[in-house]
């Protein structure tokens, strides 16, 4: 199967090492904990937000009209949690897709910069020196799905300016795994068809869902993310995706005010809180469990506040 070796070979013998610097920086930009961050954020932002505004228009309408500061959908603004579940379900995918497939890196390395300063010698050769599979390109997969994410669903200034940004980052992130000799051009442009595919098809069935956003983005997540674990054989990633998602589903069933058609059923949750726990001792790895169920906890937290003050002020009925 020719991945573009070719192209990668001429890539490889035409560049200056002050692109590989910059290059080795960029690509940071696309690693999971920087991705799970911007999700995070995200998340509560657009929960402060729909707890201290009152959305007259939606988005779509703001943006046909060029507003620069367009207001979200009130289902949007009170479900803020719902951006880190598509995150963590872009992420999860590229697991099984990895072990899928299973398809290597390239051999080559490339080659540490003269004028490197030795300080920055150690973040330079994390950066070319990659292990696992190759196809697609995660960073690619994560930069398109969490950008184009949240191009979409921020109002910050237009609609197109915030797709162009975002397509500017996610193809910046793109061609620096090239210029790092650590993806073939197929992994790259698999990765962003992988991951503006997955995007549109998770964020067309949350708008037909009969539940609320935000536990079917969380439930997408979490049955990647288990198939992932299955297919991984217990990696510490899929793990992290696991915790992550049933922290955040967890969070958010218990925490949110009960919708009206009744309430959770809660020995589900702790079911999966019991399951999480069983996964992180069999696998040895109950720390990382903790850490990531707590990250993907947190992200409820202020959805659930602003919702109950909405509640208690407004009455505001249920999300859906």
């Amino acid at each position: 199967m020719d991945r573009g070796e070719a192209v990668l070979e001429a890539i490889q013998a035409s560049l200056p090492d002050w692109l590989l610097v910059v290059a080795a920086l960029v690509t940071r930009l696309g690693d999971v904990w920087v991705l799970i961050t911007a999700g995070l954020v995200a998340s509560w932002l657009l929960a402060w937000r729909g707890g201290v505004s009152d959305p007259g228009r939606s988005r779509l309408e703001d943006d046909a009209a060029g507003s620069t500061t367009p207001s979200a959908s009130r289902s949007e603004l009170g479900e803020g949690p719902w951006i880190l579940g598509v995150v963590v379900g872009g992420l999860a995918l590229v697991i099984v897709l990895k072990y899928t497939f299973a398809l290597p890196r390239p051999t080559a390395v490339a080659a540490v910069p003269d004028a490197l300063p030795s300080v920055l010698v150690s973040f330079y050769v994390s950066s070319v020196t990659i292990d696992g599979y190759a196809f697609p390109s995660g960073h690619a997969v994560g930069a398109t799905v969490t950008y184009g994410l949240l191009a979409t669903a921020l109002g910050l200034g237009t609609l197109r300016s915030r797709l162009a940004v975002a397509a500017v980052v996610a193809g910046a992130v793109g061609l620096s795994r090239l210029v790092l000799v650590v993806h073939y051009p197929a992994d790259v442009a698999a990765g962003f068809a992988i991951g503006l595919a997955y995007l549109v098809v998770v964020r067309s069935v949350l708008e037909r869902v009969p539940t609320d956003r935000t536990t079917a983005s969380f439930a997408v997540a979490l049955g990647l993310a288990v198939i992932a674990l299955v297919a991984s054989g217990l990696s510490v990633r899929s793990i992290q995706y696991v915790a992550l998602a049933t922290g955040g589903l967890g969070g958010w069933l218990v925490g949110r005010p009960a919708p009206e058609s009744g309430g959770v059923d809660r020995g589900w949750v702790g079911l999966s809180g019991v399951g999480l726990v069983g996964i992180g001792v069999f696998g040895g790895r109950l720390d990382v469990v903790a850490s990531a169920a707590l990250v993907g906890s947190l992200a409820v937290v202020p959805a659930v506040v602003f919702r109950r003050r909405s509640r208690r002020t407004h009455g505001d009925r249920p999300p859906r």
